[in-house]
């Protein structure tokens, strides 16, 4: 009798879908687009050989990553002064830059990353969006940011930079493509050559637009393994501060003919900051808020 009892309980449970064989427990997905969940960190770094990275973890769950900073100072061999990157876990996070005699080619680009970087591996992200992502299923990605710039000196840009990359985890973006958009730029220009304008669909401040992009490109070549495709937004609509919600998958689908290649790649994640030049900087850069979205 006691046996019958006991199968009748574990069909009931099959038939209704009640039933399983592991823990009833699920991983809720936190979002931290507010900059609020995470445990403070403060990164700086001074140069290249000296320009460290790392997680924000969640302050409730380290193995919770939820971004990776990166200071970033890839072509700055020597300096007076520091790149600072702050998170403070209560709805800012902060990229200040206070250089001078900067030694290098160029500068660097300190930026926070959703995704992954192909050049530190590094895996962070706890929007809806699960990074590297191939290109090919993609129907739209959202990014929505707003900034506060100010500066007494300063010469770069803000921008996201994007990375495309034939295989799902490569360890560097050789043979790939990489995607810039400029939301706002003062005394620097990009690589490569002016090929064509861009109408792109932007909400800058709630307001909705179509906006002018110039584009630019840059195919690789002995001294760079991958092509550069750069849109910098036209100056009567450029954002030095402001809420800004685009789609850079059509950012994407316009670059990728402009290099000859096709949606078959991976999107390895989203990087935003400010890119900065080698002359002397002295900017604060204030993100608010970074929401990235796929549907």
């Amino acid at each position: 009798m006691q046996k019958k009892i006991i199968l009748f309980f574990l069909l009931v449970g099959m038939v209704s879908g009640c039933w399983s064989m592991a823990p009833a427990t699920m991983a809720v997905k936190l979002d931290d687009s507010a900059f609020d969940r995470g445990a403070p960190i403060e990164l700086t770094g001074d140069s290249a050989t000296n320009s460290p990275d790392s997680y924000v973890v969640d302050a409730g769950d380290p193995s919770r990553k939820l971004w990776y900073l990166r200071t970033n100072l890839w072509s700055v061999q020597t300096t007076e002064g520091s790149v600072l990157i702050n998170y403070n876990g209560k709805g800012k996070l902060i990229i200040e830059g206070k250089l001078a005699n900067i030694v290098g080619e160029f500068g660097g680009y300190p930026s926070v990353i959703y995704g992954r970087s192909p050049w530190s591996k590094a895996l962070a992200g706890d929007q809806s969006v699960s990074f590297p992502a191939p290109i090919a299923r993609m129907k739209k990605l959202s990014a929505f940011v707003d900034y506060l710039l100010e500066f007494r000196q300063i010469g770069g840009n803000i921008a996201y930079d994007l990375w495309l990359t034939d295989s799902q985890f490569p360890d560097d973006p050789s043979g790939g493509v990489e995607v810039m958009v400029w939301l706002w730029k003062n005394k620097t220009w990009p690589a490569g050559s002016y090929r064509t304008e861009s109408l792109q669909k932007v909400r800058i401040n709630n307001v909705a637009a179509n906006n002018s992009f110039n584009v630019y490109v840059s195919e690789k070549n002995p001294a760079r393994a991958w092509d550069v495709v750069t849109f910098i937004i036209d100056d009567p609509s450029a954002v030095r501060s402001g809420a800004v919600e685009l789609d850079l998958l059509d950012f994407i689908k316009t670059a990728l003919p402009l290099v000859k290649r096709n949606d078959a790649l991976y999107l390895q994640g989203v990087e935003f900051g400010i890119e900065f030049t080698n002359k002397d900087q002295d900017f604060d850069l204030a993100i608010d808020r970074l929401k990235i979205e796929q549907r």
